[in-house]
């Protein structure tokens, strides 16, 4: 399969088997990925390839905490999507996220290739409603 350069992802992911198992499946659906494990090595990547595209980072990152890893990236890199991963539930995070695309592990590879996708074309998934009672006297109809 011929990979097209502006297909280009940084993956930032600690663990080495996890990040292998994510770039077979995001290069099998026609995506070049680049590496990083931390977030200083994905911030020299970001500054040393403009071609990327969107970044995809588990939020436990060893050496940063993801808010911090977030604003450095914005400083370099406004307009880059980015896709958080997280092997906790997100809602356990000390610090609250300024980004509402989280995928929760584990997912499998085609829910990680849509949301890629999804992203790319600019339809980031809506953030996550809590269910709130209705009181008797609400005159709002039910969404669908």
């Amino acid at each position: 399969m011929w990979i097209r350069p502006d297909n280009t992802l940084l993956l930032v992911e600690p663990d080495s088997f996890i990040r292998r198992c994510l770039v077979g499946a995001l290069q099998q659906a026609g995506y070049r990925v680049l590496q990083a494990s931390d977030g200083p090595e994905a911030l020299q990547a970001i500054r040393q390839n403009p071609r990327i595209r969107m970044v995809i980072s588990e939020v436990l990152l060893p050496s940063s905490p993801a808010t911090s890893f977030l604003r450095e990236l914005r400083r370099v890199r406004r307009d880059l999507p980015v896709l958080f991963t997280a092997g906790i539930n997100p809602r356990l995070l000390t610090q609250p996220l300024p980004h509402r695309d989280i995928l929760s592990k584990p997912f499998s590879p085609d829910m990680l290739v849509e949301r890629v996708g999804r992203q790319l074309r600019g339809q980031s998934p809506a953030p996550t409603k809590l269910a709130v009672p209705r009181t008797r006297n609400s005159q709002e109809t039910p969404k669908p």
